[in-house]
């Protein structure tokens, strides 16, 4: 299986008053894409603001969403895939040179009840530069190659229509999984 660690801090300073958010995600997800489990605690100024805590699992026409906390409740949301297994679609579409594709995922984040959409942009691949920044620390990846990425995350639970997303990331995918910049 696949354990993932994530830790984001941001601060935030305004002319009058800062604030500190701190965002701690672990979850595991067994090897065949089957089962997630996932905690995520959110902490403003260093107080716990809130903790999703809870077990996902595919069934055959549904997941099944088991939430320990904040309270104890199941939920069934639309049948999808776990991080891990995005990841490999994400990787098995960019070696076959699709450029672009819509897939959902279960993460358990926010209230750990809803699918998100997304959709991928994957670049043609590229060698990383001798001498980058992050092949000075990794010298693993120096002259290796890489597909540029950018995925856009939508909840469509909320209606339909032209969207915002609710947010975007870009990054460096190399064939290993490995992600930076």
């Amino acid at each position: 299986g696949y354990t993932t660690t994530f830790r984001f801090v941001t601060r935030i300073d305004g002319d009058e008053s800062s604030r500190l958010s701190d965002l701690q995600t672990t979850s595991y997800e067994d090897g065949e894409g089957k089962s997630f489990n996932f905690v995520t605690r959110s902490f403003l100024d260093q107080e716990l603001d809130k903790e999703v805590k809870g077990t996902a699992t595919l069934r055959e026409n549904e997941t099944a969403v088991r939430l320990d906390k904040p309270e104890t409740r199941t939920v069934s949301i639309e049948r999808t895939q776990f991080p891990t297994q995005h990841l490999l679609e994400l990787i098995d579409k960019a070696q076959h040179s699709e450029s672009f594709y819509e897939t959902t995922l279960f993460d358990g984040s926010e209230n750990a009840d809803r699918v998100m959409t997304t959709t991928v942009v994957i670049g043609h691949r590229e060698a990383t530069a001798h001498g980058e920044i992050e092949s000075e620390a990794v010298s693993e990846i120096d002259g290796e190659q890489f597909w540029p990425v950018e995925i856009a995350y939508f909840d469509l639970s909320e209606g339909y229509g032209e969207e915002t997303p609710s947010y975007r990331i870009a990054f460096k995918l190399h064939e290993n999984g490995i992600t930076r910049d």
